[in-house]
């Protein structure tokens, strides 16, 4: 997989067309949100690594189109942050749990996905945790599991 770092939304998807799977890192939440609004589609299932508030998430979501719920994951590692999340989107899938201390939660949550949905993954953490750390770890567990990944 090779890796990205891009600060506008449609260089972004113009790099996403052409390679899959790639990694892309935005160092603007701007832009991370115009991103997460131009690229899932009706068939991607996202996985969205830092749901935080939710606000990402329900660009996603709306992105997604119909039965959008059942084609999304937000995961966070922090408990405080699920009930504004929910309160944006209540229909959505939250999990909490570290991706870097359980990576097997995140490879079941890959495998729960219905196969025939391209995955995609949005990570968007903050500077706590090495956003590199966290996209290897995503990488190496989409390919241990034998998924195409959309990006990061």
């Amino acid at each position: 997989m090779e890796w990205y770092c891009v600060d506008d939304a449609d260089a972004a998807k113009e790099l996403v067309e052409k390679e899959n799977p790639v990694g892309i890192i935005c160092a603007f939440t701007d832009t991370f949100r115009k991103l997460a609004a131009v690229v899932p589609h009706p068939d991607s299932f996202v996985i969205e690594i830092g749901f935080s508030y939710g606000e990402c998430s329900k660009v996603i979501l709306q992105a997604l189109g119909e039965s959008a719920e059942s084609k999304f994951l937000g995961v966070d590692n922090s408990k405080d942050l699920l009930h504004e999340a929910k309160e944006r989107c209540p229909h959505a899938d939250f999990e909490v749990f570290n991706v870097l201390q359980c990576p097997l939660l995140l490879v079941n949550a890959m495998r729960r996905r219905n196969k025939e949905l391209e995955l995609i993954v949005f990570v968007d953490i903050g500077m706590t945790f090495c956003i590199l750390c966290v996209c290897n770890a995503v990488a190496d567990s989409a390919m241990w599991r034998g998924f195409d990944m959309g990006y990061c």
